[in-house]
């Protein structure tokens, strides 16, 4: 009877430490796993609203001032007076929750002078986010829309070198480190002194390696998401996304900046297809023809060592190879170097460019 009694003791004792050594794991893998995947909760800079709050924030949802894949874009202000953009997310749009989530928990964690900020969400009876209001919208609105319009060349190199610098924090100053996936003039955002920030992190990834460091030797195999006429052929091809994603972006982006035009241009004639801005301009290039492409709407000096600087950096970006492309810190180097170009505007050494009239201003441009 002793011996049973003693039996069943060290059985039980055992059952009881093996038992506490597996709750203790779980309760490990847990907080692992709640360090590594944060709920929106946990941030201490994006403040969570209730639905009422936002009827109230918007006037009812009364002003809209935009509108993109996520949904519509109202006007706001917070209690304290302060301006903001309230974004929810519609029905009919492609993105949903995973999105939603997605967007809250990269911004909540990243914070940096070119990216958006983000200031608060509701996902009671709806989706909704709360971003400093930018009084410029978009860098699309200004080149393709009813924006103010950049007609200096120095303020384009400034939302350029902007951007990119926005783009390298993402890339390096990050972990884990953000692929954006959709870099375009649409999510460059500008404010009341056109500082250039990235937003729209919907689709963004991140990879939880070390590995990324200064290369692009990172990646995810995902399925492909973007925006036609920035997506990387490569990207499109192999499903895997990198860094690199985003520099081919940013390079159409650039070609953008410098001509005026969208990354897919319509045929000049009925005859004609629409063309890839790349392809439209690579001619002109090619017989040294910058001055042919270069947006007639701006004014004042253009300097064209700087403006060459910037098309030698798009073309690297848009590098069929992506181990030949530039990485986001370089490009944001060349950028300031190209800025660093410019001339003040009364330069006499100044010649005028063969703009035509209609455009209401003169431009000049600063010799090579």
């Amino acid at each position: 009877m002793v011996v049973v009694c003693v039996i069943l003791g060290v059985t039980l004792t055992v059952v009881y430490i093996k038992r506490n050594e597996r709750e203790e794991v779980n309760v490990n893998e847990q907080s692992q796993r709640y360090a590594a995947e944060p709920s929106v909760e946990m941030s201490g800079y994006t403040r969570k609203f209730s639905y009422e709050e936002m009827k109230f924030i918007t006037r009812n949802f009364e002003n809209v001032i935009g509108r993109g894949a996520f949904g519509l874009v109202y006007e706001g202000e917070l209690r304290n007076g302060l301006k903001v953009a309230v974004k929810m997310l519609s029905k009919s749009s492609t993105q949903g929750k995973k999105e939603f989530v997605n967007e809250v928990q990269f911004l909540s964690r990243v914070h940096h002078t070119n990216l958006v900020r983000l200031l608060g969400y509701s996902d009671e009876s709806e989706l909704v986010l709360v971003y400093e209001y930018m009084v410029n919208g978009s860098l699309a609105y200004c080149l393709h829309g009813g924006g103010v319009y950049l007609r200096v060349w120095k303020d384009r190199l400034r939302v350029a070198a902007g951007a990119a610098e926005g783009l390298e924090y993402l890339h390096r100053g990050c972990n884990p480190p953000i692929i954006h996936r959709d870099i375009k003039s649409s999510n460059i955002l500008l404010n009341q002194n056109f500082t250039a920030k990235i937003s729209d992190f919907g689709i963004s990834k991140s990879r939880k390696s070390e590995a990324l460091a200064m290369t692009h030797s990172y990646d995810t195999v995902t399925i492909v998401r973007g925006t036609p006429g920035y997506l990387d052929p490569l990207y499109e091809e192999t499903q895997v996304a990198d860094a690199s994603v985003d520099v081919y972006a940013f390079g159409v982006l650039l070609f953008e900046l410098v001509t005026g035009r969208r990354p897919i241009i319509d045929g000049m004639s009925g005859n004609e297809r629409p063309i890839h801005i790349v392809q439209w301009a690579k001619p002109y290039i090619e017989r040294n023809q910058l001055e042919g492409i270069l947006d007639p709407r701006m004014c004042q000096v253009v300097n064209i060592s700087s403006a060459w600087k910037v098309m030698e950096i798009a073309f690297m970006c848009v590098d069929i190879n992506k181990n030949m492309r530039p990485t986001m810190g370089e490009v944001r180097k060349e950028l300031e170097s190209a800025l660093s170009m410019e001339v003040p505007e009364d330069s006499s050494t100044a010649s005028p460019l063969d703009i035509p009239k209609d455009y209401g201003c003169e431009s000049i441009i600063q010799p090579r």
